[in-house]
């Protein structure tokens, strides 16, 4: 890059519009700065790994947003060329991890850190894979760099658990436009009296869940399950995989919503959902939320849970494809107000 240097430009490399009464011309444009210009922006483009696009203009806010979290590493990032295995082991060592099967780190927070701190994704998907075993942390899920890529946490069942304790109040979190998939792990919500616990809260970005266990703390003050916000999406299950759904068990005092969807945001209903404990409501949507369980064959929803059956309200829509007004378990018949709707 360089500044203007070509004749009427100015000493500071300026433009200048000229002056027709003295007469003097306007800097005069050239084929090489705007090359260097085009260069620039060019430059930034791709190395946030998306492909040039002569009908979209908002290509450079978008590399730049996909840049902006880790801006000081980004150029040192090594771009993937195969699928990509990290493991984590309550065995490992942070300080030591390399990340391999011999060296597992200690927490899946320094997983993480290490993958979207030294990869550019590309098109190529990260496991980390959590060994069996209770990890005390609380999750956030952070920005990486991708082209489709995306980062899977994989755990060996309900005998890999995260619970955050008192730490926070939520056991995994997600506020960026990013995509996880949560798969085989069992998920806490944090035992703070303050604030409201919950297991999964999406606020941005996508998140899948599969063959998960969710178990709100007891002593989690309003203790929800999943909560689903801001445009954030949420599925449930695999599509034609109706047995990788997700068991929750409710048990804050006093009862919070088990699924509570709200400001635009989507929860998908794709394999099977066991849900026991008391609630509030069992499916609560409002503010321009919406539940569906949208896929073929269609999937249940079981269990001895308490509470209001669901909650459609303020433009929430609730749309089970004409699986009824049972579809979710519960002793109280859901309602709808404001215009919420359930089908």
């Amino acid at each position: 890059m360089h500044r203007i240097d070509t004749p009427n430009a100015t000493e500071e490399g300026r433009f200048t519009e000229g002056n027709p009464m003295i007469p003097v011309a306007p800097t005069e444009v050239s084929a090489d700065w705007l090359n260097a210009v085009q260069g620039e922006m060019e430059t930034v483009i791709d190395k946030a790994g998306i492909d040039l696009d002569k009908e979209d203009n908002t290509q450079l806010w978008r590399a730049i947003m996909r840049l902006a979290p880790q801006p000081d590493k980004f150029w040192l990032l090594t771009r993937l060329t195969a699928p990509l295995t990290v493991y984590v082991a309550t065995t490992g060592n942070d300080a030591a991890a390399d990340g391999t099967a011999g060296l597992p780190f200690r927490t899946i927070k320094a997983a993480l850190a290490h993958v979207v701190g030294n990869y550019h994704l590309g098109t190529y998907n990260v496991t980390i894979q959590i060994a069996a075993g209770t990890y005390d942390e609380a999750v956030v899920l952070p920005t990486y760099v991708t082209n489709t890529g995306a980062i899977t946490l994989k755990g060996a069942g309900a005998d890999t658990i995260i619970d955050p304790g008192a730490q926070a109040n939520t056991g995994v979190a997600l506020s960026s436009s990013d995509a996880y998939v949560l798969d085989g792990v069992q998920i806490r919500s944090g035992a703070s009296a303050v604030g409201e616990a919950t297991c999964v809260r999406v606020s941005r970005g996508s998140v899948t869940l599969q063959n998960c266990v969710l178990t709100p703390a007891a002593s989690g003050r309003n203790a929800r399950a999943i909560f689903v916000s801001t445009g954030g999406s949420c599925s449930l299950g695999v599509n034609s995989q109706l047995a990788a759904g997700v068991s929750i068990t409710m048990a804050g005092s006093p009862p919070a919503d088990a699924l509570l969807v709200s400001d635009g945001a989507t929860l998908y209903i794709i394999s099977n959902l066991t849900i026991n404990g008391a609630a509030t409501a069992i499916c609560h949507v409002s503010s321009a939320g919406s539940v569906t369980a949208p896929y073929t064959p269609p999937p249940s929803v079981t269990g001895a849970a308490t509470g209001m059956r669901y909650r459609a309200e303020l433009n929430g829509t609730i749309n089970t494809n004409g699986l009824g007004p049972n579809f979710f378990p519960g002793d109280v018949a859901g309602t709808t107000a404001t215009g919420g709707q359930y089908a």
